[in-house]
């Protein structure tokens, strides 16, 4: 059975081909898994109740409440009180800096880029399905290990990383993606063969 998550986002904010295309690719790493987006507007009860119960089948649920659209305030209210397993995601650069105060103190995953939420949203849905660190935890100790790795193994293919390192390749390879976004890590060669390395001095 495919693990089932439920997502929520804002559609302005953030082009949907763009947004859903990090899920698709971290599809494809993960394997058994299921995105529901909760593309239609809640206008009355019976579209309530049909979110309701996308998020009641769901494993997991996702908010992203970037800009604090109301529909997704209402779906976290939803997975909330029913006391369903949900993560909250948000972005730092769109409009707000910070979260509403009334979640402030809850953990959130916190992205500035769709790769890096592919990234984090990879290593959260591991956490889900067993592992104990928690997801900022993990993820900067992962990117720690594929750059010490890389320092000593210089033009790298992601399954050698992920091999040298110890760890999943569907883990390693979106958080190679978001180093070689950043800059901390360059690639030679087409995607299908690349080779990674640190950058040059």
């Amino acid at each position: 059975m495919p693990l089932n998550v439920f997502v929520a986002h804002p559609y302005k904010t953030i082009p949907i081909d763009d947004y859903r295309n990090a899920f698709a690719e971290l599809k494809k790493d993960l394997g058994a898994i299921k995105f529901v987006f909760a593309d239609e507007e809640i206008t009355n009860q019976h579209i309530l109740d049909k979110i309701e119960k996308m998020i009641v089948d769901s494993d997991v649920s996702l908010f992203d409440v970037t800009t604090w659209n109301p529909n997704v305030a209402l779906e976290l209210g939803l997975a909330m009180g029913l006391k369903k397993d949900y993560y909250i995601l948000f972005d730092p650069t769109k409009e707000d800096s910070e979260v509403p105060s009334d979640i402030r103190g809850r953990e959130r995953i916190q992205y500035e880029s769709l790769s890096k939420l592919r990234s984090l949203l990879a290593i959260a849905l591991r956490k889900h399905m067993g592992a104990t660190s928690s997801t900022s935890e993990f993820y900067e100790e992962t990117k720690r290990r594929i750059l010490d790795f890389l320092e000593s193994n210089p033009s790298s293919k992601v399954g050698e990383v992920a091999q040298g390192i110890d760890e999943n390749i569907n883990i390693v390879k979106p958080i190679i993606a978001e180093l070689k976004d950043e800059g901390s890590v360059a690639m030679q060669g087409v995607k299908k063969g690349a080779k990674y390395s640190l950058p040059a001095a």
